[in-house]
């Protein structure tokens, strides 16, 4: 028998759920970075936290559910700082997979 592990999304349906509803992974970021009660939050330099990044990952086609993001966001967060940044979001959609990291 075969152990298989299994993950709550891989990088490429992240990728897909992503650009269905976002021209670019930096479109993306931008729209996750804003929220409704500060808007110009997508012009500042800052990083996603997880409540940002779920958020803005329910509206992703399709959605992802809250495990999905959740997996995602610690997978992206490559340097463990809590905190998801615009490069290390490009850079790992780039290389087409996510990190091992556990939170």
């Amino acid at each position: 028998s075969q152990i298989v592990e299994t993950t709550p999304i891989t990088m490429a349906d992240f990728k897909t759920s992503m650009l269905g509803a976002y021209p670019t992974v930096q479109a993306a970021f931008a729209e996750m970075d804003a929220s409704p009660d500060n808007i110009d939050a997508a012009l500042d330099e800052e990083p996603l936290d997880i409540h940002e990044f779920i958020r803005g990952a329910a509206t992703f086609q399709p959605p992802l559910s809250k495990e999905q993001a959740a997996f995602a966001f610690y997978a992206l967060d490559t340097d463990a700082s809590g905190k998801v940044g615009e490069t290390e979001m490009v850079k790992a959609v780039e290389a087409g997979g996510f990190f091992e990291t556990t939170p």
